[in-house]
């Protein structure tokens, strides 16, 4: 597995990750038609800011994962792990980047979708047991969402 920017031809293996979290949303979102608002638009400014990392089968270029981020907000936008990749190994990859990325000596904050369903549960463990702190619970883009804090702690990237 390798962890890379996304390139604009990435679009299709990108938006079929999101695709495969598809069943677990539509179990909760209250609009579901809300979830892929502007998100082509999204995904091209993500692309051209450089700011989107797609994990890849080296061999077949299968898409494992993906997390995009913003700079400016200090923030990680877009988190998925397709439900037949290795979850622990491939959501560490992601945020290994995401972290060298983003400004430690600032909170890093993440939206996760909330559900009871097993993928997304994983989800949001995995980032509890890398030190984010649930703060609040909302709703985004017609999907039921709880909002994570990772503290400030000025040490540069790193898992856990």
């Amino acid at each position: 597995m390798i962890i890379r920017l996304a390139t604009k031809p990435d679009i299709p293996i990108w938006e079929a990750l999101s695709g495969e979290y598809d069943p677990f949303i539509s179990e909760i979102a209250t609009d579901f038609s809300l979830w892929y608002k502007d998100y082509d638009q999204y995904m091209i400014r993500k692309i051209e800011q450089h700011e989107a990392f797609l994990a890849v089968d080296e061999a077949n270029g299968t898409c494992f994962g993906a997390i995009a981020l913003s700079r400016s907000h200090n923030r990680i936008t877009f988190f998925a792990i397709s439900p037949k990749a290795d979850h622990a190994r491939t959501a560490e990859g992601l945020l290994e980047i995401a972290l060298q990325q983003l400004d430690s000596s600032a909170d890093i904050a993440i939206n996760l979708p909330v559900n009871d369903h097993g993928h997304l549960c994983l989800d949001q463990q995995f980032f509890i047991s890398n030190r984010f702190d649930t703060i609040n619970e909302t709703v985004a883009d017609g999907c039921p969402m709880v909002e994570m804090i990772r503290k400030a702690d000025n040490k540069h990237g790193g898992v856990k």
